[in-house]
């Protein structure tokens, strides 16, 4: 068919008419829409990894790899695109998500989220992820496997904004495929295992391309996206246009030795090659520290492009950036405002400004010796002394005597400027210094003098040794990634580049992008040695803290830890892998995975005891933090009891946060009282079960559980149990002296049962906070839980004893379980610094305050102020300081694993047919199969400690009758060495629970009585000696731990206890009695 040149006119104007129709036509409808019912061949062909099923496309990536899947055959320019995003199973912490702006499969970019409550936008180039936004929590992500969220993107020419679940959370310039580009889904996997994601309801509407994004609907956006909202600089570059002259000297950078030598250099030649360059070559000049690189552009000129790289200091580079002899200037220090007001007026701009000032790495200045100084660290002052010449010797500051030889930069270099701002301050440096331009010269000079110290940047250590550098009194820190990037060593420092704020060169705007994004690959350390901002930047979301605190008051609790810890190591974040699932039932199998494969966080909560020594310590899979508790003063800010529990052959394994009542009983006091109820201080099982009646025959569910997770059910049983076998069955059921059969135990079980007639019926689908909510909606009247209880109360702005109260669960008053929680030290954390620093921070008093004031629990410390906490808190402490303390089976502390997940087993079927011969019958054979481990309880300490009343012998002495007349022997046992009067080393460990016990007011007013005693072995006087020297022995240790007995006596042989006939007997006899009056 011939077609002339009026058809041809004809069918343009045809053409362009129906494009047009076509723009008016689509904007703001629907372009594309899949609901997955079938898999459409522009997703490809189903396989292992890509498949539809129940209207979702289901993507299964290989472990260790990112799946991606076009839709290649449709093109979209200024659209608006939807998804829901879930991942069923695998690791909450891989990223998966919506795939927009697409090139092909080599050049994409994606809007990412994962299942613990980050998101990001990643670009893929080549062979390379770029990262346009970083990791940032969000609060508008759904966290957890399974949740479903919504990403939305919305593109507008080369703008891009993202949405998930409705709410803005950043904004970001970046580089479409002319045309239009692809759309897509991706998903990653872990190397532990695979990840399953869904994508459903995917759907692209078209905007007008006059359509600002100001117009899209109003989300606010959150402070995240304000956080990620970047400069152009945080983007990969656009390459220059043709019409650029790019022949000759096309760029001059000045400035920094530190980062001029090597580094500028190196990102000069990746520039050229990302630009398309050929024979790239680098040629250094003739004199020191200047290098031109040079290429050739064949799409642009045949002609050589050269940049010229200068590195003679930052301040000749100010100097010359204002005179116009310099594009781009490198500074290892921020411009000072002499030199910013020059080159405002030379008509720069405002160099403070971010169109200015750009960001490119992080920086410590190392002190460094020769590798034989026996010298490791020195005070910031005592550099000032030794740099200014005042101290000239070794000796002086702790060495081998010798003179001091000083290296330093020349006053003309960055690492002077830092040093002498930092560290001499107004003082000059010695006249006997010598001075060098390059640093490298500088380290290799101390390395062969072994009298010899010097400064430079961290990478011109080289073969000596770094200083760890301290102001007085405090901890001395080595320049390291974290000491740099939060701030924390004294000699950091900022690297930066200078432009203006409207460049002529082009080349200047866009090397400083590309630099900014080039430094953002794997690499932490850039080839001159500093941290590229975009690592530091990546950083802030490195640590990863595991727990299973989800709910509203758990939440606000975590949250204050981290508040604690962001506002002292600033240049640090955290990932909150949280996974739901009240005392960690769900989190725990998680977590065992991840340690079983050798993919641990860097530190994650535990209860001690058996949990914590079991299954974590016994492993390996913790390190100790014994120094901690050293260096910290720790050891007595913690009650020994406390310490013990977390403990194994003398090393500590975990730092506690607080420490929980597991046996309390809660009530809706308002509810009560409209029925005629009251509560007293105490509660026996008569009493609740009549309230129980009451409020039954009101239509009013008396008591709520929520055991979605068997273990809330679980509890309610073993506080059941405690109040009906007390505090010494209970260590006997545990230590093996008393079966699960017992009949006090199958009364417990009677009692379990009949509760549950009694509770709210939708218990089986509530979580235990949910109950909480129950009774705080007024629906429940009573709550058996632990006082993390006391969390959801604070968050829901209830009053105490007012609309809510407690007491202990029933009969256990006098009993207080312990379910404590604290943080480990994972071995081999991936981030070990930063762990060790969140270790110290949840340690403090300030940290203890803020989060157990919040999370129902009480202090681990013991040295905080009392009355900063509520009512409920100072009760706690109270009941805590004078109560039995029991280790909790249903959270991992007196019994292991296997033993709990068959308790939990054997309740689940009680619930059920309440048979309790079978329930017993079950626990029994639990108790056995897990063999030998369930009958060694650890040694809790506290709750060995009573106050007794025996029975006084007819024959003792009456200086001794009349001084325990109205008194009361603690039970402690102190042994000494036979014939001395030296304790024994249990023995000072009992002095140091008993001085924790009697710190309590209650026991202020009380006279404190020591007796000792002796064997009979030797003669009369010399016992008698022996047992005042015993008497005498434990009264000065125990004032040495503030306590200041009122009578100290001795009585020999006196008053034996045991047959003197063995060794055995007289091992009972050595003994010291302590008394209270």
């Amino acid at each position: 068919m011939k077609i002339t040149l009026s058809k041809i006119k004809l069918y343009t104007v045809i053409v362009l008419l129906l494009l047009v129709q076509a723009v008016n036509a689509t904007a703001g409808e629907i372009l594309y829409e899949d609901n997955f019912s079938r898999l459409d061949p522009s997703w490809g062909s189903s396989n292992e990894q890509v498949s539809v099923k129940d209207g979702k496309l289901i993507v299964k990536p290989a472990t260790s790899t990112t799946q991606s899947v076009l839709n290649q055959a449709n093109v979209f320019d200024n659209a608006d695109i939807s998804i829901e995003v879930s991942m069923p199973a695998g690791d909450t912490n891989v990223a998966g998500g919506l795939i927009f702006w697409a090139n092909d499969y080599t050049n994409f970019y994606c809007l990412c989220i994962d299942a613990s409550g980050r998101f990001k936008v990643s670009r893929f180039v080549a062979d390379r992820w770029l990262q346009p936004v970083e990791w940032v929590e969000n609060n508008a992500i759904k966290k957890g496997i399974g949740q479903v969220n919504i990403l939305r993107v919305v593109t507008k020419a080369r703008e891009a904004t993202a949405y998930i679940n409705g709410q803005q959370v950043t904004t970001f310039s970046g580089q479409p495929p002319q045309g239009g580009g692809c759309i897509g889904v991706c998903g990653g996997s872990a190397h532990s295992g695979e990840n399953t994601w869904q994508f459903g309801d995917l759907r692209v509407v078209a905007i007008k391309a006059s359509t600002a994004l100001s117009t899209e609907p109003a989300a606010q956006a959150s402070p995240a996206a304000a956080e990620t909202s970047q400069p152009t600089a945080d983007t990969a570059p656009t390459p220059l246009p043709a019409k650029q002259p790019v022949s000759g000297m096309a760029l001059r950078l000045h400035g920094s030795n530190t980062i001029g030598k090597e580094l500028i250099p190196a990102l000069c030649e990746e520039f050229f090659k990302y630009e398309g360059a050929t024979s790239v070559q680098r040629k250094p000049r003739q004199k020191e520290d200047e290098t031109d690189v040079e290429a050739v552009l064949p799409k642009v000129s045949s002609n050589r492009t050269t940049f010229e790289v200068e590195a003679h200091g930052s301040k000749m580079a100010f100097e010359d950036l204002a005179a116009g002899k310099c594009d781009i200037c490198m500074a290892s220090r921020q411009i000072k405002e002499d030199e910013a007001r020059r080159c405002t007026l030379a008509g720069l701009g405002d160099m403070f400004s971010p169109a200015c000032q750009i960001v490119l790495g992080l920086d410590g200045v190392a002190v460094f010796v020769n590798k034989s100084n026996p010298i490791n660290a020195l005070t910031k002052k005592q550099l000032a002394d030794i740099f200014s010449g005042r101290v000239t010797d070794w000796s002086q500051v702790g060495g081998s005597p010798g003179p001091i030889d000083l290296y330093a930069g020349d006053d003309g270099s960055d690492d002077f400027d830092t040093f002498k701002s930092l560290v001499l301050g107004g003082m000059p440096l010695s006249s006997k210094a010598s001075s060098y331009e390059n640093s490298a010269k500088l380290s290799d000079e101390v390395a062969t003098d072994t009298n010899g110290i010097g400064f430079a940047g961290m990478t011109f250590v080289r073969g000596c040794k770094s200083l760890a550098v301290s102001e007085a009194g405090k901890d001395a820190l080595l320049p390291t990634p974290f000491t740099v990037t939060t701030g924390r060593y004294l000699l950091s420092r900022r690297f930066f580049l200078y432009i203006p704020a409207d460049p002529h060169n082009e080349w200047a705007r866009n090397f400083v992008d590309f630099a900014v994004s080039e430094l953002g690959g794997s690499s932490n350390l850039t080839p001159s040695g500093f941290f590229a901002r975009k690592f530091v930047e990546a950083t802030t979301t490195k640590l990863e803290v595991f727990s299973w605190w989800t709910s509203g008051g758990e939440a606000a609790a975590l949250d204050a830890l981290f508040d604690c810890y962001k506002k002292h190591y600033p240049g640090v974040g955290v990932i909150n892998a949280t996974v739901a699932g009240g005392s960690g039932s769900a989190a725990r199998p998680v977590l065992q995975t991840r340690l079983a494969v050798g993919n641990p966080p860097d530190t994650w909560q535990s209860h001690p005891g058996w949990e914590l020594l079991g299954q974590y310590v016994e492993p390996n899979y913790c390190e100790p933090v014994t120094d901690l508790y050293k260096s910290d003063g720790w050891n007595t800010a913690f009650p020994r009891a406390l310490i013990d529990m977390i403990s194994n052959a003398g090393q500590i394994y975990a730092v506690l946060t607080g420490v929980h009542r597991g046996n309390v009983l809660w009530y809706n006091k308002k509810l009560l009282e409209r029925n005629g109820i009251k509560v007293g201080d105490k509660m026996t099982f008569d009493e609740f079960f009549a309230a129980c009646d009451k409020l039954k025959a009101a239509g009013i569910a008396a008591l709520g559980v929520g055991d979605s997770g068997i273990w809330a059910s679980a509890q309610l049983f073993e506080n059941t149990l405690l109040g009906v076998i007390g505090p010494q069955g209970w260590a006997d059921l545990f230590n093996g002296k008393m079966k699960w059969d017992d009949p006090r135990v199958e009364q417990a079980m009677q009692y379990f049962a009949k509760m549950q007639n009694y509770i709210n019926p939708d218990h089986a689908s509530l979580t235990w906070d949910e109950a909480v909510k129950e009774l705080i909606d007024g629906k429940v009247a009573f709550t058996s839980m632990g006082d993390w209880a006391d969390g959801e109360f604070i968050k829901a702005g209830m009053k105490e004893n007012e609309d809510f109260g407690w007491v202990s669960s029933p009969e256990t008053d006098g009993c207080f379980i312990i379910v404590a929680d604290g943080f480990t030290l994972a071995k081999g954390a991936p981030h070990k610094e930063a762990t060790i620093a969140w270790l110290k921070t949840i340690g403090s008093k300030e940290a203890q305050e803020a989060f157990n004031s919040l999370k129902g629990s009480i202090p681990a410390r013991t040295d905080l102020d009392k009355s900063k906490f509520d009512a409920y808190h100072q009760w706690s402490m109270s009941e805590f300081a004078k109560d039995k303390l029991l280790p909790s089976c249903v959270h991992g502390e007196a019994a292991p694993a296997s033993f709990l997940d068959l308790l939990n087993n054997a309740v689940t079927a009680f619930v059920v047919d309440r048979n309790v011969q079978n329930f017993a019958g079950a626990l029994a054979q639990a108790a056995e199969k897990t063999g030998p481990e369930t009958v060694t309880m650890p040694d809790f300490g506290g709750q060995a400690i009573k106050l007794e009343n025996p029975e006084i012998p007819p024959n003792a002495p009456n200086r001794y009758s009349n001084a325990v007349i109205g008194a009361e022997r603690l039970s402690v046992d102190l042994q000494f060495r036979a014939g001395t009067f030296q304790l024994d080393d249990v023995a000072l460990q009992v002095l140091n629970r008993l001085a924790e016990l009697l710190a309590n007011p209650i026991y202020q007013e009380r006279k404190l009585l020591v007796f000792g005693f002796s064997d009979s072995t030797g003669n009369a006087r010399r016992n008698l000696a022996l047992s005042k020297s015993r008497a005498n022995a434990v009264a000065e240790q125990l004032h040495i731990r503030g306590l200041k007995p009122s009578f100290v006596g001795g009585f020999g042989k006196q008053l034996a206890i045991a047959s003197n006939d063995t060794e055995e007997g007289r091992e009972k006899n050595r003994r010291v009695e302590i008394w209270l009056r």
